[in-house]
């Protein structure tokens, strides 16, 4: 449940923020790919311009991406967040198994 809750919020602030922020998308793609370890990848990605607004770089003042961060990497994870190969944005989040209390 832990796992599956971090998930969740990652996913939904990538989606939160390809609404905002991604110029130009007409795709976006979430996915969960779980390994035999019992960790979880969670990747989404869209098609738009990055960070653009009326064709100029956007500031952004938000915390979502980097409070995601910190809640990953404090859960033992690895999280990323910038351009795409190919053009687009992309968050990935390396989650790893975490046990509920009491398992062994």
């Amino acid at each position: 449940p832990a796992q599956a809750d971090l998930a969740l919020r990652v996913s939904r602030e990538a989606v939160t923020n390809a609404l905002r922020h991604a110029r130009g998308a007409t795709r976006l793609t979430v996915s969960w790919d779980h390994g035999a370890d019992g960790g979880c990848v969670v990747t989404a990605r869209d098609n738009g311009r990055p960070g653009e607004k009326d064709g100029a770089p956007a500031a952004s003042d938000g915390t979502g991406l980097a409070r995601l961060r910190a809640e990953v990497e404090a859960a033992g994870g690895s999280f990323s967040a910038g351009p795409g190969e190919g053009g687009g944005w992309c968050v990935r989040a390396a989650l790893p198994r975490m046990a509920r209390e009491g398992d062994a």
